[in-house]
């Protein structure tokens, strides 16, 4: 017996997604479930590449019911690539890329907080710290940031492990917690009034 069912609805297809390409089928889950549950109305994939995970966010908002919206923001290299896959699956609806700079992309957000927020742009130390610095204001709280390739000695582990030790989390605005498999992640969830 699966808990797939149990944990992700009877609807879940994860085959259409593909994701031996370039993620695991319990990465995969993951990425899934955290949207799926909270529900997500509003969802920002920075760093979108191939629609791999932008997929996933929009079957996610798709099972929610919900009216909302993920949004996509790349620097284009494999626009036609990610538009197919979200066509292909009939995610068209749920989805809006834009092929723009993410950290200025996310100095000028303003559609509202953003319920789960997926890092994965460039991943030298120099661009993480300036995706998180434009992003993560716009965090609802009990809203989700998810870290991707969160390894040692990469930029994404230290911006993010500089944002954690020196910004907000446990003690104050976030708080933290470390996925040391596959790619690795980390995983911040904004903490909501009186917590």
């Amino acid at each position: 017996m699966t808990l797939a069912p149990v944990l992700y609805g009877d609807d879940w297809d994860l085959s259409a997604h593909q994701p031996s390409e370039y993620m695991s089928g319990a990465f995969a889950h993951m990425l899934y479930a955290i949207p799926r549950f909270l529900p997500a109305r509003t969802i920002v994939e920075v760093g979108v590449w191939k629609g791999l995970t932008s997929s996933l966010l929009c079957q996610a908002m798709q099972l929610n019911g919900t009216k909302g919206r993920v949004w996509g923001f790349d620097n284009g290299d494999f626009e036609s690539e990610a538009r197919d896959r979200i066509e292909r699956l009939g995610f068209t609806e749920f989805w809006t890329y834009v092929s723009q700079d993410s950290a200025k992309a996310g100095q000028h957000w303003d559609d509202g907080p953003i319920d789960f927020l997926m890092v994965d742009a460039a991943h030298d130390y120099k661009s993480v710290v300036a995706d998180m610095q434009a992003w993560m204001p716009h965090v609802a709280p009990r809203g989700y940031v998810f870290c991707h390739d969160y390894n040692p000695g990469t930029g994404v582990w230290r911006a993010v492990n500089e944002f954690v030790r020196d910004d907000q989390c446990d003690s104050k605005e976030y708080s933290a917690m470390p996925f040391h498999w596959e790619h690795g992640a980390m995983l911040l969830r904004r903490k909501g009034r009186g917590e």
